[in-house]
């Protein structure tokens, strides 16, 4: 399992570019074809540009017709005693199987009592094409799950390697007008014993987790690891504060020994949004600071005009909770960075680990909502 997110919020069809269209398929030389569905979703300040994306081979035949009848399915399903069993079959054959395909790899659009269920990306992205352009959804709010997925490439004019993130999409429900807008994800992270970092303590109140997020490898067949900085806020002051920073470190740092890394889970809020800036006369330009000196305006109303600014892009996890399962700490694990790190052309790692999370985040634990909690 990828790192769950959920996102609650307006969702709308992204616009078409100069270049890519919103919803589009693409052949590809061996006659395979790649079906894509951009989208975007603004829950409260923050904006997201989640995706559907599917594949299904064999769609081009001979004579250039596109037919994917013949085209191969790979799921779940799960059989009378409860056990997961891997399957394949032919998209021609999907309604035969769909209702033994497991719960968790079926992708699902629910409206009020209307449920619709898929088996296959390609189909479903159609679907949620058609229904969010369909105008019946305009004013709509929605809960959207699905997982974070990040791919990562060299790139050759910074010299440096760079990592994507991808909100791959696989469940959406309609819900009522007043639900709460939020975006949240359950991850787990492997850190090291100097995974703190405390610069921003004093002025902010807050500190920065590093670590290493993984994410299962299929070529690799094992997790590789995607170096990542979170924010932890202490959201307390004073004493309080003092409290909970004892906590956090005794909860990520006390069970190292020997071993270089510990796993621990956190549960995120996700912002990516633009920094909203005060109001500075020095955001007006010299014609209007003029006008402003020579009395031809007053600067209350050229406040009111220009009200909050827009700064720099913010795009962060902040952490509001310790993941369920982690309540005695960060677990040790005897993977290394190495290890973790090494790509699929290289040599296998000596252990293979792959993390699942856990299915419902509303069992998190989050040690600092309730000061009775602090214990420590």
């Amino acid at each position: 399992m990828g790192i769950k997110f959920t996102m609650v919020g307006n969702l709308s069809v992204a616009k078409d570019s100069d270049k890519h269209r919103a919803f589009e398929d693409k052949l590809t030389d061996k006659g395979g074809i790649f079906r894509s569905l951009k989208l975007n979703m603004k829950s409260d300040k923050d904006f997201f540009s989640p995706q559907i994306k599917g594949f299904l081979n064999s769609a081009k035949k001979r004579d250039g017709a596109i037919n994917v009848d013949d085209s191969d399915i790979y799921s779940l399903e799960q059989d009378s005693e409860g056990k997961y069993n891997s399957v394949k079959f032919k998209y021609k054959d999907k309604e035969k199987h769909m209702k033994n395909i497991a719960e968790f790899k079926k992708m699902v659009f629910v409206n009020d009592n209307e449920r619709y269920e898929f088996c296959n990306e390609f189909d479903y992205s159609e679907f949620v094409y058609n229904e969010l352009t369909s105008g019946k959804f305009d004013n709509a709010k929605f809960r959207v799950i699905g997982e974070i997925e990040y791919t990562s490439w060299f790139n050759e004019k910074t010299n440096q390697e760079q990592t994507f993130t991808n909100y791959s999409v696989n469940r959406i429900y309609v819900v009522p007008d007043d639900t709460e807008e939020e975006a949240t994800a359950s991850i787990e992270m492997y850190i090291t014993e100097d995974c703190i970092n405390e610069d921003r303590l004093e002025e902010e109140n807050s500190l920065v987790v590093n670590g290493y997020i993984p994410q299962y490898d299929g070529k690799k067949k094992a997790d590789i690891g995607f170096y990542k900085s979170i924010e932890y806020p202490l959201n307390a002051e004073g004493e309080l504060a003092q409290r909970k920073l004892k906590v956090i470190k005794k909860l990520l740092l006390d069970n190292f020994d020997e071993n270089q890394l510990c796993k621990i889970g956190f549960k995120v809020d996700l912002i990516n949004r633009r920094e909203e800036l005060e109001f500075n006369p020095e955001m007006l330009s010299e014609d209007e600071k003029e006008m402003v000196e020579l009395g031809l305006m007053d600067m209350k109303d050229l406040e009111a005009q220009y009200g909050l600014g827009m700064g720099n892009r913010i795009e962060k996890m902040s952490v509001n909770g310790i993941g369920r399962g982690y309540s005695k700490g960060a677990i040790p694990v005897e993977l290394t960075i190495e290890q973790l790190m090494k790509k699929a052309d290289e040599e296998k790692p000596k252990q293979e680990i792959n993390v699942d999370l856990d299915e419902d985040l509303d069992d998190d634990l989050n040690i600092f909502a309730d000061d009775d909690l602090l214990s420590f």
